[in-house]
């Protein structure tokens, strides 16, 4: 599904490599908040991203619908909200695919290519590279970032379980500065549902069944 694409896309944004290479450029130094750009053309999807060191929001729009997703890599964890169910899906970092391993560079290749300008800002451009084993998905791509780890543009694609997906992200309107730390923790009034032992495509897909049944209906179930 889309959004499973989209998810491994924030994960990826938070990789960190060590490498022989020296510098680690996408070793986060700061906080700040940004636009998102997901996709090019009139099919493009638009969004707003929230980062820290240890976490990252951010929030889009699927199918007319508002989505939020909110990475803790301090708690190894992540929240799916649902707004229009109230709904919180707590799940690992492991729920998408991705092993938290593939968060300290385990496995992960990166090459730097050179320095490029995104969006104004100065960046140096890296290819990054994981081969499918050890149960996460097959990467190859290449990250644009700033010296201090602001990730300004992805590009490559990812494949899991015979499923590939397209990595295709750009940022723009960066804004350095202190986040609000009530950005990252699971909002009041959302019911709280623990994802365990079972895999997050195949919850999305039976929320969006439901979601068709309740149009063909046309009512809507409350959340209690």
């Amino acid at each position: 599904m889309r959004l499973v694409r989209l998810l491994a896309v924030f994960f990826v944004c938070l990789i960190w490599t060590a490498s022989s290479w020296a510098t680690n450029v996408l070793d986060l130094k700061t906080e700040y908040s940004a636009t998102s750009t997901i996709g090019t053309g009139p099919g493009a999807r638009h969004g707003q991203l929230w980062r820290t060191p240890e976490a990252l929001r951010h929030e889009t729009v699927e199918a007319g619908r508002p989505q939020i997703v909110i990475a803790r890599l301090d708690r190894k964890l992540a929240w799916l909200l649902l707004p229009d169910q109230k709904l919180a899906v707590e799940m690992g970092l492991d729920a998408v695919g991705l092993p938290p391993e593939i968060l300290t560079g385990v496995g992960m290749r990166q090459t730097p290519v050179g320095q490029e300008t995104v969006a104004g800002r100065r960046t140096t451009k890296v290819r990054i590279q994981r081969e499918a084993d050890g149960g996460g998905p097959r990467i190859d791509g290449y990250v644009w970032a700033t010296g201090e780890g602001i990730i300004m543009k992805l590009a490559g694609a990812t494949e899991l379980e015979g499923r590939r997906g397209a990595l295709d992200m750009s940022f723009g309107d960066v804004r350095v500065g202190r986040q609000d730390p009530a950005l990252f923790e699971l909002p009041q009034g959302y019911r709280r549902l623990a994802l365990k032992g079972m895999n997050l495509a195949t919850l999305l897909a039976g929320i969006e069944q439901m979601r068709a049944l309740q149009n063909r209906l046309g009512g809507v179930i409350a959340p209690r």
